[in-house]
């Protein structure tokens, strides 16, 4: 046998060694609903996980929420959900006099993935308002890890009475018609239609290309070629939750929460907070929207929602200052905004909430 046949020979039982282990290592992943259920956290000062904060709930629209009184550390920075199951300062959930009231509706980036509670932008806008004088102002942030549109709406309506808001802040990112990765099924460990491996090796790729990445992602998720994405596959979606999932269910949660608004005469803000649009800071110059973001955010203002776009102002600090989209980012390898990006979120909504009046120094 020739050098080369051994040393092919060689290569192909190490990538063979490789694929089997990566198999193993999704087949004993615990980020599935199946493992949550039954994890019993406890709420004490230590480091963190995903499962550590949330508990399932018997709503399938909702699916899960923050724990309640879990502190600690998570992702290096701490976290404390008050007994609201909210990120944020322990308050009352009946609204004192002469307060004005915001709440947030969102995901990962709203929560402050990877920031401390101070650095998160409702927690900065909340702080813009009231250094303005005026009501009092206090923002409670509902916003839990992984939630999709469908999700935040009927999370914030099963709670709207008891939360009696002035105005309502809806976090739009590129993945909220998707359903959270960790309610999939599981994938099947013998399939032999795919290679664990290469697909391990497209999201290390990537992830060094600087391209973004769903929040709560799994191994077993394979990428979307145009999209650079990962996006999970149909038939791993249980039927139980297709409500949550696709671009219909998503535009109607949008509609009934603007529905809601309207039903108590307070404004809504849809507000799109993605990363650059074509993922990459082409010509340095600030991006437009792609036309299926576009639609949306033209559906929403069709449906009475003001809305709230930072990107220009994002792109144009990155332009001016020569950096990359990955420079906003909370690490290279995680595309959720670190704190200078959050600052900029809430100086954007809080420039334009002044300028549409519904906030101000009387307000």
């Amino acid at each position: 046998m020739s050098n080369l046949a051994l040393v092919l020979g060689s290569v192909l039982v190490v990538l063979a060694i490789l694929e089997i282990a990566v198999r193993i290592v999704n087949s004993i992943d615990g980020n599935y609903l199946d493992e949550l259920v039954n994890f019993q956290s406890v709420p004490t000062n230590r480091d963190l996980t995903l499962a550590d904060l949330i508990q399932t709930v018997e709503d399938d629209l909702v699916v899960y929420r923050l724990r309640p009184g879990v502190r600690g550390r998570f992702l290096g920075r701490e976290v404390s959900i008050n007994s609201q199951g909210m990120r944020g300062p322990e308050r009352p959930l009946q609204k004192g006099p002469g307060v004005y009231r915001i709440v947030g509706l969102g995901d990962s980036q709203m929560f402050g993935w990877g920031v401390a509670q101070a650095d998160t932008f409702l927690a900065l806008l909340e702080a813009m308002l009231n250094r303005e004088g005026g009501d009092r102002c206090e923002i409670f942030n509902l916003a839990v890890p992984g939630y999709n549109t469908v999700q935040e709406v009927q999370a914030f309506a099963a709670r709207v009475e008891a939360l009696d808001p002035d105005l309502i802040i809806i976090n739009y990112v590129d993945n909220d018609m998707d359903l959270p990765n960790f309610l999939a099924r599981r994938r099947d460990p013998y399939t032999p239609r795919t290679s664990y491996l290469a697909e391990l090796l497209k999201r290390r790729w990537v992830i060094l290309r600087g391209s973004s990445l769903l929040p709560i992602s799994l191994i077993g998720v394979p990428m979307d070629e145009r999209s650079l994405r990962f996006r999970l596959p149909e038939d791993r979606i249980p039927e139980r939750f297709r409500p949550l999932y696709g671009r219909e269910n998503m535009a109607n949660a949008f509609s009934r929460l603007a529905a809601i608004a309207r039903s108590r005469g307070i404004p809504a803000v849809f507000l799109l907070n993605m990363d650059d649009y074509s993922h990459r800071l082409a010509g340095r110059t600030p991006t437009v929207l792609t036309r299926p973001v576009r639609d949306l955010a033209e559906f929403c203002a069709r449906e009475g929602y003001l809305v709230v776009d930072p990107q220009d102002r994002i792109m144009e600090y990155l332009a001016g200052n020569s950096l990359r989209t990955q420079d906003l980012w909370v690490s290279e390898s995680d595309s959720h905004p670190n704190e200078v990006r959050h600052r900029f979120v809430a100086e954007e909504l809080f420039d334009r909430l002044r300028e549409a009046g519904l906030v101000s120094s009387g307000r």
